[in-house]
């Protein structure tokens, strides 16, 4: 089930459903005429982040160790220089400012979260069908809980839960 040969609307992901229930024109732009939004400061933002956790979680499948700090912060600023060339600043945007709190972000969720995450796969495209209509999208990472309780959320007979690393 490819997009590229679906016509519009046919197959929805969750973004096209939010952006549509926020603005139809805005989806019939983006979506149908393939216009989409000029990237701004803070989603070039979100987008380095995620790399650089993406990155971190990919080889923590295979090692069951988090890259370093530094590595991981590297990542974002490797990530986040290329995000800066393809990004169309607000006036209130300051890419400097940005990029300091990327770091500052990916540093706390290195010390704070990723020590607690044990992923089991990172970056999984998922589709099926809801109601009679296409839908596909993507889980930022899965992960096994080998707590002894099964958390809210996860499934009580496998224990893995799938979680966006960003809402």
């Amino acid at each position: 089930m490819s997009d590229a040969a679906a016509p519009t609307g046919e197959v929805l992901s969750p973004s096209q459903v939010r952006c549509f229930m926020d603005c139809q024109m805005r989806w019939w732009f983006k979506y149908a005429l393939k216009h989409a939004d000029p990237a701004t400061g803070k989603m070039a933002l979100g987008r380095a982040v995620h790399a650089a956790l993406t990155q971190n979680f990919a080889q923590k499948v295979e090692t069951q160790e988090d890259l370093p700090m530094t590595g991981v912060v590297a990542l974002f600023r490797d990530a986040w220089a290329r995000e800066r060339e393809q990004t169309e600043f607000r006036d209130d945007e300051d890419p400097a400012e940005l990029g300091a709190c990327g770091e500052a972000l990916v540093s706390k969720y290195m010390d704070e979260a990723a020590p607690l995450i044990e992923p089991a796969a990172v970056e999984m495209r998922v589709q099926g069908e809801l109601g009679g209509v296409r839908v596909q999208g993507w889980i930022d990472h899965r992960f096994e809980d080998r707590g002894t309780k099964s958390p809210a959320g996860s499934n009580p007979i496998t224990g893995s839960r799938s979680r966006p690393m960003h809402n």
